[in-house]
């Protein structure tokens, strides 16, 4: 698995991070999450699947305590040079997200946040040992942010059948999970409904929020198309701005956020 994420360390930022696609959705993330968290001064966050450390920076710039991790040494590496570069002290190792348990075996973090579907890299089986152990490391009124890629994308079915790649247009219902391209890596992804994450998750913690990301902004993989299209893209992310709280959106968008909070 690190192997992967190692082979396009240097190449995330250019392809997703600061492309118009990749930062629309990262700023609807961040809409959401100053909305549950007003601020976040002295906030202990751990960031799983942290990438190559842009939001690690965003979070210590809003005076957060954060730990950055991620599976991959490159990717540590290349966010660690970041960090150094912003003249930010964060706290960063590579670490398995299914071995935080016993890296943070007691309670010490507020928030545990990932971004971006880094957990749609675990099987079911993986999933409910997470939310077991995680709630190990969250102190009392802890709580999780995560950002999940659903298991239908209306934007990416649409678009695959207007290509007539049928099969590609459900890809995300195939329960035994997809070979998904990630910056010219196949990297093995399982698409989850936000019903199918409360539940999996429903015996450490209770469902707070969730809200759609990219209903109107497209996946990724489509800022080539979009890019010599700037302004369906600008019109598009205004369309997405007026989306407020229409948690029933989160079944057909790109990803979704979803907050659950410790029992």
């Amino acid at each position: 698995m690190s192997e992967d994420f190692d082979h396009i360390a240097t190449s995330y930022d250019d392809t997703f991070t600061n492309t118009k696609i990749g930062q629309y959705q990262r700023e609807r993330v961040y809409q959401f999450l100053l909305n549950d968290y007003p601020t976040l001064k002295n906030k202990n966050i751990l960031e799983i699947n942290g990438g190559t450390g842009a939001d690690a920076l965003w979070l210590a710039n809003k005076n957060a305590h954060v730990t950055f991790t991620d599976i991959s040494p490159k990717m540590v590496a290349y966010a660690k040079q970041k960090f150094n570069l912003n003249k930010q002290e964060i706290t960063s190792h590579v670490l398995d997200v299914n071995q935080v348990s016993s890296y943070y075996p007691t309670p010490q973090f507020d928030l545990v946040f990932s971004n971006f579907g880094g957990l749609n890299c675990l099987t079911k089986s993986e999933l409910r040992t997470f939310f077991k152990s995680i709630n190990k490391s969250l102190n009392e009124n802890g709580a999780l942010v995560l950002v999940i890629m659903p298991s239908f994308c209306l934007l990416e079915t649409l678009y695959f059948l207007s290509k007539f790649k049928f099969k590609k247009a459900f890809r995300r219902s195939n329960k035994k999970g997809v070979q998904a391209h990630v910056d010219g890596e196949q990297v093995k992804t399982y698409y989850y409904s936000p019903k199918t994450i409360e539940n999996l998750a429903l015996k450490y913690f209770e469902l707070n929020q969730v809200k759609p990301v990219g209903v109107y902004v497209p996946p990724s993989y489509l800022e080539p198309f979009f890019s010599k299209r700037p302004n369906w893209l600008n019109k598009l992310w205004k369309k997405e701005k007026r989306i407020k709280n229409f948690r029933r959106l989160s079944f057909l968008s790109d990803h979704y956020y979803i907050r659950l909070s410790k029992k």
